[in-house]
């Protein structure tokens, strides 16, 4: 069986996006991908939301996009806390600095 939490961090590790804004006092994470099953299963293991992402600018044969988030402070606190000890060196530090401002909040 595979583990949720570890196919999650890789995923994220390989796909996703930590955005922090100072303006704001806040983190989120994110990632886009065309494949709407994959993101299910992100939700589905870590919360957070899919919407569909704007295609505007995308020649029309391009699949649909859709975006996975995760706003909230403590969701997001706790989803990095977990997926530390799965991400690499350059994703760690990222996700530390992260956690060391929502830390603040």
């Amino acid at each position: 069986m595979v583990n949720g939490l570890a196919w999650a961090a890789g995923l994220f590790e390989g796909e996703g996006c930590i955005s922090l804004h100072p303006q704001y006092k806040s983190v989120r994470l994110q990632m886009t991908q065309s494949d709407y099953d994959v993101l299910q299963m992100m939700q589905s293991i870590c919360g957070g939301s899919i919407d569909p992402k704007s295609n505007k600018d995308k020649p029309a044969h391009y699949k649909p996009l859709w975006q996975w988030r995760l706003n909230r402070a403590e969701y997001v606190y706790a989803l990095l806390e977990k997926f530390l000890p799965y991400f690499g060196t350059r994703r760690a530090y990222v996700a530390q600095n992260a956690l060391d401002k929502l830390d603040g909040i």
